[in-house]
């Protein structure tokens, strides 16, 4: 871990990230080396490395504490960071972290039928491999779409993709999903492996495709 003396930095409060609610890491790590490199060449003119050298590191300390907030590590990122919490989470976390972790994760639970022909529940992973985009609030909805549950997924009428509804009321919707051990898929295979939606419900409710209550993602 680099724990060297800070020799120059951005002043208070920082820079501004360009399109923060669109950037992804690869640009965001470009737009930062940039400016990077011309503050180390600009440190470098300057002399700012030669003794005596002024040292930023307490003054960066002070302004947090100033703002109370303490100095501290990161933390490291994991797996359970991209466990999407459908129930918490709202549509602009999930977004977030979709553009900063790679692709999110959750664990939904489907009927199956076992040798004897009863029915019985099995849970699955699901890798978010396509992106999420969320639909625009101001295009009006149909009506059953609005009281399905967040965390809930169901399917566009033609079985194109997935759309899960989320807690601060915003709709996203996939193309794209895998199942550990399997392949990248399209919306309109994954329903039929894991009847994401009821097989007698050909025409939807509403002009969507799911079964109430079932397949919540956790």
């Amino acid at each position: 871990m680099d724990g060297g003396q800070i020799l120059a930095q951005t002043p208070l409060p920082g820079v501004p990230i360009p399109f923060p609610d669109s950037i992804k890491v690869p640009e965001l790590r470009n737009y930062a080396g940039q400016l990077g490199a011309e503050m180390l060449v600009q440190s470098l003119r300057e002399g700012l490395f030669v003794p005596p050298v002024t040292d930023y590191s307490s003054q960066a300390a002070q302004a947090l504490e100033h703002r109370g907030r303490t100095p501290r590590h990161a933390r490291k990122l994991g797996l359970e960071d991209k466990h999407i919490r459908w129930g918490a989470w709202t549509s602009d976390e999930i977004l977030r972290r979709g553009r900063t972790l790679g692709a999110l994760w959750s664990n939904i639970t489907v009927p199956a039928f076992n040798q004897a022909g009863q029915q019985v529940w099995g849970t699955h992973k699901v890798i978010w491999t396509g992106h999420f985009e969320r639909l625009d609030p101001q295009v009006p909805r149909e009506e059953a779409q609005r009281y399905i549950e967040p965390g809930i997924p169901y399917a566009t009428w033609d079985k194109s993709a997935l759309m899960i509804n989320t807690v601060d009321g915003m709709t996203l919707k996939t193309k794209a999903l895998t199942v550990p051990g399997g392949k990248r898929g399209g919306v309109p295979q994954m329903i039929a492996k894991y009847s994401l939606v009821d097989p007698a419900d050909q025409e939807g409710d509403g002009g969507v495709l799911y079964y109430p209550g079932w397949n919540v993602l956790t």
